[in-house]
This record gives C-alpha cells, structure tokens and sequence, in this order.
C-alpha cells in the first residue's frame, strides 16, 4: 500500500491525482510491480503482502527508511527557502510605499 507521494511523470494517470499543479500516487493505492518492494524499503509505502515484506525486509536495514527521511528534509528545507523568499518579497513592497 502507497502512502501519499509526488509522483514522477512517467507514473500512470490511473495511479494519480492532481493537486496545485503536481500529482500525487493516492494513499491506499496498490501498486504492483518487481520494483515496489523499494518503494517499502525506503520509506514510501506500506507492504501490501507478504511477499513484498519480505522482498524489504532482504534489502540494508541500516538504509531502511532513509530515503523517505532525506525527502522530507529537502522538502522542508524548500519550504523554508520560498518562505523566506516571499517574505524578502513583502519587505520590498514596503520599501517601494514610502
């Protein structure tokens, strides 16, 4: 089972949704495939059978989850980027008002 992740363009529109502009693999969605073990392994989604669990559970447990980890980071560290970026912006209007 997938939780929710941006998806990359060449995912399947039947996997995905919209939302400002980017799309998104739906939480609860099934994806099936030889790759979908690493999807678990790094953090992305939840087994879905045993057999995925298990395909995980054979990959570098000390990698365990940290892809997922260093996402959110950068993620959050561009969130605080554009922040700052538009609060630069909201002191310029001000400087233009006097």
């Amino acid at each position: 089972m997938l939780l929710t992740l941006e998806a990359a363009p060449s995912m399947p529109d039947r996997f995905c949704k919209s939302e400002d502009g980017k799309r998104f693999i739906v939480a609860g969605t099934i994806f099936e495939g030889p790759e979908a073990f690493k999807l678990v392994h790094h953090g992305y989604a939840e087994a879905a059978d045993d057999e995925c669990e298990e395909m995980a559970s054979r990959q570098n447990p000390n990698e365990k989850g940290l892809h997922a980890q260093v996402h959110q980071r950068i993620m959050a560290e561009q969130r605080d980027f554009l922040d700052e970026l538009e609060f630069d912006d909201d002191d310029d209007d001000d400087d233009d008002d006097e």
